[in-house]
């Protein structure tokens, strides 16, 4: 059990690291070789889709090329698809300003369109990015046209949890009053909905947005009502947001800060005293306009004598004053000439002084840099010897730490090698027994290839009563993060099929599709966590067989004639998939000389040939005809030959399974 718990842990710990996005680069150009236009702008969506968050920069430049080559080819669908995931991995790489021009190309070309709910969703995902973007006025206007769609749809959940998000960006930007409004309504939608949880996160909103306005009075009662809410339903998170909300609001209350709901009362109080104030003065001075125009008369009349009577006395004193300067420019005169004479005797005796001092510096100064020089040399080579020394030493010791360290990796390695091959045997035993299957399915064998230790893609059976059920499963990526998506996988197969005895191979599909969808979402995870699947349905007692299949296509062989059948594009809980996604079927009677192949793409991938390219469908498809005329146990053999022909010494590039049966 300890050997479990541990496998489990380590599983857990490679999935939640960007392996996938360590080594898409390694086969991108392989994959990309031999698609359409089309076919590459879907693949690299899908891609960058999936490590939106654990590489958000590498996304984002997978998406721009995908959305270049939608352009270049006039694919429109193509376009704002890649436009809508290029937004979102900018948004998660810190790039705002250019996610919203991504996502605002989205919308010019889904407007056209009569897809009113992604519409509504890439309207949802402008306003996230303008809120990045602080520009909250845009991501105002991006809320308020999302929301009425979303109205229009009926769809409730996605109306409450954007009008959620307009609240927030009005409650951020200063506009509490506004924000009120907005959390009445959200309060309202999450009641029409009768969802409790939601009632009582709206209320609590409305009492922050009722804070920060400064109604203390609405705020403290709307965090009490959601109090109880949270207390009743248990919802400990919210319960605490909500205690130290109150906390912060009793807090203001002792300080007494002024809100901006009592700054609003003060100011029109004002405004009241200010106006009467103002009439006041008014009527003042019309009364006392008359008295100071007769004081004006009497003071201007006695300006006037006194600005006479001090001009004539500056006229009696500049005359007195012209007569001492005549004098002074005599005596100064003569003194000029005494101090021309001595100053030329001086700047004399200061030349030849400074002569001699330049000539004494300059030598010192010659003497002083010889001296830095050498001194200073001595410093370096003494420092240089130093740090030569120091290095060494530092050197050796690095070396003995990285021996230590190369040890300690070794080790660990070899425990995860370990990890991962005990991961190995619990899928295989996972898998069906082969020999239990050919009892039901006649002619029955399986070419089982994973393309690392453990495998992404897997099969499955179960049998009850008149009914058998044989699915092929390829679940995103490969190797350790793979296998726990086959994990899981396996279980919800189990639930429908065991448990809700479902045996109709679409609703199969149906039930699987909101099941990894739901799980995916209650995860909190974006990444495109879908499956290609095909199930298959045995009816004994009326000897038919039906087919339905998500990304899969499969070959029936009758009489040695091929015919491909075709599923749906999308995959199980992939990124373009939805809760009400459906699936078709395909019925088959059963009959003498028919054969069935259902398969993963890991083997029309494949790299190889003298062109080094993929083996491609065409080619799959003659290599099954040629199995079909074989005895049904050498056809395993057959397969893994021709696989091992065509790609030569080149490293598989992806899991395979292939898997058939016969009546002969």
């Amino acid at each position: 059990m300890n050997r479990i718990a541990f496998l489990w842990i380590l599983i857990c710990s490679f999935f939640l690291t960007p392996i996938v996005a360590q080594n898409i680069p390694d086969s991108l150009e392989s994959k990309l070789s031999g698609k359409s236009p089309k076919e590459q702008v879907a693949y690299l969506t899908k891609i960058a889709n999936s490590i939106l968050k654990s590489n958000s920069n590498a996304a984002f430049e997978l998406a721009k090329t995908a959305n270049s080559i939608a352009v270049k080819n006039n694919d429109r669908n193509g376009e704002y698809q890649s436009a809508v995931i290029a937004g979102k991995a900018a948004r998660y790489a810190g790039k705002a300003s250019e996610s919203i021009v991504y996502l605002n190309n989205a919308i010019n070309i889904v407007s056209q369109t009569n897809n009113k709910q992604t519409l509504a969703a890439i309207y949802n995902e402008l306003g996230l990015s303008c809120r990045d973007a602080k520009k909250y006025n845009d991501a105002i206007n991006a809320y308020n046209k999302s929301i009425p769609i979303y109205e229009e749809l009926g769809d409730t959940k996605n109306a409450y949890l954007t009008t959620n998000n307009l609240g927030a960006i009005y409650v951020k930007s200063g506009q509490a009053k506004q924000a009120i409004d907005i959390f009445l309504k959200a309060k309202s939608l999450a009641e029409k909905m009768g969802d409790k949880k939601e009632i009582a996160s709206a209320t609590y909103q409305l009492g922050v947005a009722y804070a920060n306005y400064g109604n203390n009075n609405e705020a403290q009662k709307f965090f009490n009502a959601a109090k109880e809410m949270a207390q009743s339903l248990n919802l400990s998170a919210l319960l605490a947001s909500i205690e130290q909300s109150i906390s912060a609001l009793q807090e203001n209350l002792a300080h007494k800060t002024k809100t901006t709901y009592e700054q609003e009362q003060e100011q029109e109080k004002e405004k009241m005293v200010t106006m009467l104030q103002s009439q006041y003065q008014e009527a003042q001075l019309q009364n006392l306009k008359s008295f100071e125009e007769i004081e004006k008369l009497s003071i201007e009349n006695q300006a006037k004598e006194y600005k006479l009577r001090a001009i004539q006395g500056e006229i009696e004193k500049q005359k007195l004053e012209n007569q001492l300067k005549e004098q002074s420019l005599k005596v100064l005169e003569a003194e000029k000439k005494q101090q021309e004479a001595e100053i030329t005797k001086k700047n004399e005796a200061i030349a030849y002084q400074k002569k001699v001092l330049f000539i004494i510096g300059f030598a010192l100064a010659v003497v002083i840099i010889l001296l830095i020089f050498i001194v200073r040399l001595y410093i370096v080579n003494k420092r240089t010897l130093k740090l030569v020394r120091e290095q060494k030493l530092q050197i050796e010791k690095q070396k003995d730490e990285i021996e230590i360290i190369n040890k300690e990796l070794t080790h660990q390695n070899t425990i995860i090698r370990e990890s991962i091959d005990y991961a190995k045997h619990i899928q295989f035993a996972m898998l069906p027994n082969p020999a239990i299957i050919s009892q039901v399915f006649p002619n029955f064998f399986v070419f089982f290839k994973p393309r690392d230790v453990v495998s992404g893609d897997f099969y499955w059976f179960h049998k009850a009563n008149d009914k058998a059920i044989l699915a092929t499963i390829d679940c995103t990526g490969h190797g350790v993060p793979g296998a726990f998506m086959s994990l899981i996988a396996n279980s919800m197969l189990s639930k429908i099929v065991k448990e809700k005895q479902i045996f109709d191979p679409a609703i199969i599909l149906e039930n699987l599709n909101i099941e990894v969808l739901e799980a995916m979402s209650q995860s909190g995870d974006d990444l495109d966590n879908g499956m290609d699947i095909t199930v298959c349905t045995l009816n004994e007692s009326a000897q038919f067989i039906e087919i339905a299949m998500a990304g899969h296509s499969c070959v029936i062989i009758n009489n040695g004639e091929l015919t491909e059948l075709d599923g749906k594009d999308f995959s199980i809980g992939g990124v373009f998939a939805s809760p009400d996604s459906k699936y078709e079927k395909h019925q088959l009677q059963l009959q003498k000389g028919m054969s069935c192949y259902f398969y993963s793409d890991g083997f029309a991938d494949q790299i190889g040939g003298n062109d080094k390219k993929k083996l491609g469908q065409k080619v799959l498809n003659e290599i099954m005809i040629k199995a079909n005329a074989l005895e049904a146990n050498k056809r395993r053999e057959f397969f893994e030959q021709s696989l091992n022909d065509w790609k030569g010494d080149l490293k598989q590039v992806d899991d395979i399974i292939i898997l058939g049966f016969s009546y002969v």
